[in-house]
């Protein structure tokens, strides 16, 4: 069974993959670091390559297929600026649900 400690663990991960991609100010390791929107790090396409190496490593580390990217469009059309990936902290409760009910489905 998939602990939130370990979601925290892969989230972090790929917040080291990306950092080594990012020029000049890096994302910090906190639940409150924006990653996207007004006064977030990230552009659309670097929002993109995270969500797919969170969705890769989940599948690695856990053995878990989850497309959390599928669903980003429509996220963002109906949520707004509290949209699930607007910060550390949302992705991470947003990717722990998904992979709860995928193991719950199993």
């Amino acid at each position: 069974m998939a602990e939130k400690a370990q979601i925290i663990e892969i989230v972090y991960e790929v917040v080291d993959e990306i950092n080594q991609l990012l020029e000049g100010e890096k994302l910090k390791k906190a639940f409150e670091t924006t990653l996207f929107g007004e006064s977030g790090r990230l552009d659309s396409l670097e929002l993109i390559n995270f969500i797919v190496a969170t969705e890769e490593l989940i599948e690695k580390r856990l053995g878990i297929g989850l497309t959390i990217s599928e669903g980003l469009a429509k996220e963002f059309e109906n949520s707004g600026e509290n949209h699930p990936f607007r910060t550390l902290g949302s992705i991470i409760d947003y990717v722990y649900q998904h992979v709860m009910l995928e193991v719950n489905n199993e």
